[in-house]
């Protein structure tokens, strides 16, 4: 089994690829080489994908604001027990 990294995906570019699992793949990979999407979305472009920056910025977008909605809820939970817990007076400080 052929490993995958970022030159053979971008190798594997087709006009018929699954967008969706590639843009994932491309956003993966910015995260530890920032021109990677660049490069990406280029090579689909080329290859015959014209709305693939298009297609990116809004997986990109949705998938950001869905993150960021979770991280709000565990930040709100995590205020909820600091609260809690300075509410009982620092009661786990104490057993210690």
């Amino acid at each position: 089994m052929e490993q995958l990294n970022k030159e053979t995906l971008l190798a594997s570019i087709n006009s018929r690829m699954r967008l969706k699992d590639f843009i994932k793949r491309i956003y993966g990979y910015s995260v530890t080489d920032a021109s990677f999407p660049d490069r990406a979305i280029a090579a689909l472009e080329a290859a015959g994908r014209s709305k693939a920056s298009q297609y990116y910025e809004s997986w990109v977008n949705e998938y950001e604001a869905a993150y960021n909605a979770e991280l709000d809820k565990a930040a709100h939970w995590y205020r909820q027990e600091f609260l809690r817990y300075f509410s009982l007076g620092g009661l786990l400080r104490s057993r210690s």
